[in-house]
């Protein structure tokens, strides 16, 4: 058990062998103190388990300093003192003292001629109560070592989940330029190579017409042909679309509203506001490919014929909103998906650090915003 000290400020030739037996019988260290200075210093101290004055040393200069010094001490603390006065007090001397010692301290005065057995009954039941004190400091030292243990924990685990989602982010950006690098591949050779041979194939069939040939089944064929060759076209711009490697943000989504358009009779008007820039190619695809299947949603889920789109940049980062004010839905059917599908519209996105939020409700239309 630690070993307490009492503190003892100016006790009269009466008094002091009587305190000193007392304390020591305590199991204190009885400390002898010059001065309030010297009181002050000391009573900050953890270690002290009481502090021991007597009338005669409430007319010395500087004890008035006691209650800042007290001040200081932490939560728990709650040091007692005992005070010797000779017979008489009333109760406004007894505030007094409160006051000069700052109110709310703990404290017993004790009249003379002081009895030894209360005298020694009061110091056990001060120091039993310092003593529970200091366990409620060791107790709170504990708490705090635990808390500290756990944040360090915490800590290092966010550090850790922090350091791999941007391992994640990192992978995801790199697997959505090695799409974009493959599909430019793909679109390469469609356009190359494939369309060149079907463009060969044409060039015969016309022939083999021209020289009296079948001409009903090369004219059959012929259009076979060129079908193909206009789904390759439209192949190679969806893998593809040549605006999106120098003509930023606006020109892309006006070519995804013009295929909507061209191709599902949608009406969409387009909104982006001057001065938005995605420099990242692989992110403007990203948004570029989420814009085209969010319309064609709207086209097989909305029940409209129509439709907005808006891109902006604010202090929050740059916004894509796709809407319309078609039926709406109140639970999302992913098994009714194709393409992208909402679902991994999200992914992809939160993937690239980014955010979706989507607001729809039965008969009140849909919006669907990404971040």
């Amino acid at each position: 058990m630690e070993r307490l000290r009492a503190l003892v400020l100016a006790p009269s030739g009466r008094d002091a062998a009587l305190v000193g037996q007392v304390l020591r019988g305590a199991a204190l260290d009885v400390i002898s103190l010059p001065d309030p200075a010297a009181l002050c210093t000391s009573v900050v101290d953890d270690g002290v388990g009481v502090v021991v004055l007597t009338e005669e040393a409430l007319a010395m200069a500087g004890l008035g300093s006691v209650p800042d010094a007290l001040a200081s001490a932490p939560d728990w603390s709650d040091l007692p003192f005992i005070l010797f006065v000779d017979a008489g007090w009333g109760t406004g001397d007894y505030l007094g003292v409160m006051d000069l010692l700052g109110r709310n301290r703990n404290l017993t005065v004790l009249e003379r001629p002081i009895r030894p057995v209360a005298f020694r009954s009061v110091v056990e039941m001060a120091v039993g109560g310092r003593r529970q004190q200091l366990r409620v400091r060791d107790l709170l030292a504990r708490v705090r070592g635990f808390n500290d243990e756990l944040q360090a924990r915490v800590d290092a685990q966010t550090a850790a989940l922090m350091e791999r989602a941007a391992e994640v982010e990192a992978l995801a950006k790199a697997l959505t330029a090695a799409e974009r690098r493959e599909r430019e591949r793909i679109a390469q050779v469609l356009h190359d190579d494939l369309q060149q041979v079907l463009y060969g194939l044409k060039i015969h069939v016309e022939l083999m017409a021209q020289d009296g040939a079948d001409t009903e089944r090369a004219r059959r064929v012929e259009g076979y042909v060129d079908e193909a060759i206009s789904q390759t076209r439209h192949l190679v711009t969806d893998l593809h679309p040549p605006m999106l490697a120098d003509d930023g943000v606006a020109a892309a989504l006006g070519w995804v509203v013009d295929t909507a358009r061209e191709r599902h009779g949608l009406t969409v008007h387009l909104d982006v506001i001057e001065g938005i820039d995605i420099p990242a190619p692989d992110t403007l695809a990203l948004l570029t490919r989420a814009a085209r299947e969010l319309l064609f949603n709207v086209v097989k889920h909305a029940g409209t014929d129509e439709a907005w789109v808006r891109a902006w940049c604010d202090a929050e980062g740059c916004h894509l909103e796709v809407r319309d004010e078609g039926e709406g839905f109140a639970e999302r059917d992913e098994s009714a998906a194709t393409g992208l599908g909402l679902a991994e519209i999200e992914h992809r996105v939160e993937l690239a650090g980014g955010a979706v939020e989507v607001d729809s409700a039965p008969g009140e239309g849909t919006a669907v915003e990404l971040v």
